[in-house]
This record gives C-alpha cells, sequence and structure tokens, in this order.
C-alpha cells in the first residue's frame, strides 16, 4: 500500500483526495456527495460547479476513461460509493492531460479484488419513524464482494450492486407520493502478471 506524501512537490494543480475509509466515516450515499463536500464544490438545480464554472466544464474520469456525455457534458457514469477506492477533486492547475477540462477535473477510481475474499453488506432505512411524518418509504441496499478466482489467483474480481427503494422521491418540504427503484451494478476483473511485469483490468 502505497503512503500519500502531505506535500507532493511535483503536483502542480489544486485538488483533493477522499479514500474510501474516508467516505466510510461521512454521511453520503452517493460519489456525488462527496464531491460537493470539498472546497470550491458547490451543487445548485443545474448541477455540480466547481469554482463558479458551468456543471458542463467539468470532466469525469472513470480509472482513465472520460465518462461524460458529449453532446451535453453531464455525467454519464453512476458508480456505486462501496465500489470506490478514491475520489480526487482537482480545481486548478490542470496538467496537459486534461486539456478538456475548463473548470474542475474528477478521477474516480474503482475498488479490486485483494488477495483474500471479502465482501460487506450495508443497508440504509427510515423505517423507524412513524408515516407521513420522516418516513418516505427510503430503503438503501449496498452489497459488494471480491477476492481472487480459486483456479488462478492472479485473477481477482470484485462485484458491486445497488437497490433504492422510495415512496417520495421529489425534494419538497411535505410527503409527494413519488415512488422510484433504482439499481445498479457493476464489476471489475483485473489479472497480475508474474514479477509484477504489468496487469490487465
Amino acid at each position: 500500500v502505497a503512503i500519500r506524501e502531505p506535500i507532493v512537490m511535483s503536483v502542480t494543480g489544486t485538488g483533493r483526495a477522499v479514500t474510501s475509509q474516508e467516505m466510510n466515516r461521512l454521511p453520503v450515499t452517493s460519489i456525488n456527495q462527496v464531491i460537493t463536500l470539498q472546497a470550491g464544490v458547490v451543487q445548485s438545480g443545474l448541477g455540480t460547479h466547481i469554482r463558479g464554472g458551468r456543471a458542463t466544464e467539468i470532466t469525469y474520469f472513470v480509472d482513465g476513461i472520460v465518462t461524460k456525455v458529449p453532446q451535453t457534458g453531464f455525467q454519464s457514469a453512476r458508480i456505486n460509493p462501496s465500489a470506490v477506492e478514491e475520489v480526487s477533486v482537482i480545481s486548478g492547475g490542470f496538467d496537459a492531460e486534461y486539456g478538456d477540462a475548463l473548470s474542475g477535473v474528477v478521477n474516480i477510481v474503482t475498488k479490486e479484488g485483494g488477495n483474500k475474499v471479502a465482501g460487506r453488506v450495508s443497508y440504509l432505512t427510515d423505517a423507524f419513524f412513524p408515516q407521513n411524518s420522516l418516513n418516505y418509504g427510503y430503503n438503501l441496499t449496498e452489497l459488494t464482494f471480491g477476492g481472487p478466482i480459486p483456479i488462478m489467483s492472479r485473477l481477482r474480481y470484485f462485484l458491486s450492486g445497488e437497490l433504492m427503494k422510495t415512496n417520495s422521491f421529489e425534494e419538497t418540504y411535505y410527503q409527494v407520493p413519488s415512488p422510484r427503484l433504482d439499481y445498479k451494478a457493476q464489476a471489475r476483473f483485473s489479472y497480475n502478471f508474474a514479477n509484477a511485469k504489468g496487469k490487465v483490468t
């Protein structure tokens, strides 16, 4: 495991990175909430803004791949927070590799399977509150599972799924019947070559 230095002399941009351990301690249920907690980032009805720029001026990367819609400029990838290893937000001083970014860069790195089989299940609900007060029928279930494949120890997998169900999806002061059911799933496979000569994901 590499250790991030407090000050990296070779970095010319302004940025902040949030690891999966830090996200587990934050009261967030989406990656966009993690992004908006960073300095210089705000959320409005038009989307996410970095340093006053438009929502379409942010370039999103997932494992090094650009994931924004070419026609609109908005983010197209919806990643489960439990499947993210690190989220970094660069708000100024971009390198040449980020030539398409105008106001900011969001780089998301997903998790991959480790040396041992491991998993995690989380459940979030508001069913403990009485109806028509704080109970909006919100239920969020997350499941992650990953590790090495027994036949080929160098081939590893990581599976992630999320299911969200609510009776009042619209953000209002009072409950408005607007049921919604969302589900997301993703998988990542990686193969490590011998003698640390490379990796294919």
